[in-house]
């Protein structure tokens, strides 16, 4: 019989190619820190853990869901005070998808797209929950969900890159698209914020695209303006959204309504082609 999280999910445990090492004692450690949360129904004893200790617990439970990393810093987040503290998921893409794109997004990169989105709003769920019965406050930024504020519609409630780059999970790159360390932009995002004091990161990463231009050259839109990101700088003065959002509208009605492209992320070198497989 499969093993089981707290809120009864199942999972499975990862054999990995030798490339991909990492990965697996990233899984095994999962897997040993959820396995006492699981057997307990949530926490063990009667004291309820550190939030150094909270933090990993949490970290491996979103691990043993499929979550590909968990990143935790200390953002500034206009309107989140209450809850300052930020949890980064990351869910990397399949290459496989990414890589049929050529020229134009493919129908199953729209759906692999709005699929790993919706995955990612369960677990943000899920880590909430394991939050709140810590007694912990949780609000959950969802992977993507624009605000039309004034009638400008490219942005969210806050920036999940932002606190992925704070921490120390990648950077940003040309694209304005998030860079992770390992999968590059080949990635989504969501965000999670708590009063649980995690210890943080609240690194400073560089850019690492010095002269690379293929994601500028390769953008149909035009939309991306080639220079090298620092942190702090404005996504504005990156990437123009309205004109990308533009385009695809134009061009791509005929997959997903106009609401994905990909060639960016498609043509970044930035990524490793590990491989998993699963038992």
């Amino acid at each position: 019989m499969k093993p089981q999280d707290e809120f009864g999910s199942s999972f499975e445990t990862a054999k990995e190619l030798p490339e991909t090492s990492w990965k697996r004692k990233a899984i095994q450690a999962a897997s040993s820190q959820a396995e006492p949360i699981r057997k307990s129904g949530g926490f063990q004893g009667s004291a309820l853990p550190t939030p150094v200790e909270l933090r990993e617990k949490l970290k491996a439970f979103l691990l043993s869901l499929g979550v590909s990393d968990v990143g935790f810093s200390k953002p500034q987040a206009e309107g989140l005070e209450k809850t300052p503290y930020a949890v980064t998921l990351v869910v990397r893409l399949s290459n496989a998808i990414v890589d049929e794109i050529e020229g134009e997004p493919t129908l199953t990169y729209f759906s692999h797209y709005r699929a790993v989105n919706a995955f990612l709003d369960q677990c943000l769920l899920k880590a909430g929950l394991f939050l709140d019965r810590a007694g912990y406050q949780y609000i959950t930024v969802a992977a993507s969900q624009s605000m039309n504020q004034k009638g400008w519609n490219y942005q969210g409630r806050f920036s999940h890159k932002q606190a992925a780059c704070a921490a120390g999970l990648g950077v940003i790159g040309k694209s304005s698209l998030f860079l992770h360390h390992r999968f590059g932009p080949r990635v989504r995002l969501a965000t999670l914020f708590t009063d649980c004091p995690f210890p943080v990161e609240n690194a400073l990463p560089a850019s690492l695209c010095g002269s690379c231009r293929k994601c500028v050259d390769s953008c149909p839109s035009g939309a991306i303006l080639g220079p090298e990101w620092i942190p702090g700088m404005p996504r504005k003065l990156l990437f123009d959204p309205e004109k990308c959002s533009q385009h695809m509208k134009r061009q791509y009605q005929h997959i997903g309504r106009g609401a994905v492209c990909g060639i960016c992320m498609r043509v970044c070198p930035r990524y490793e082609r590990s491989v998993i497989r699963w038992e």
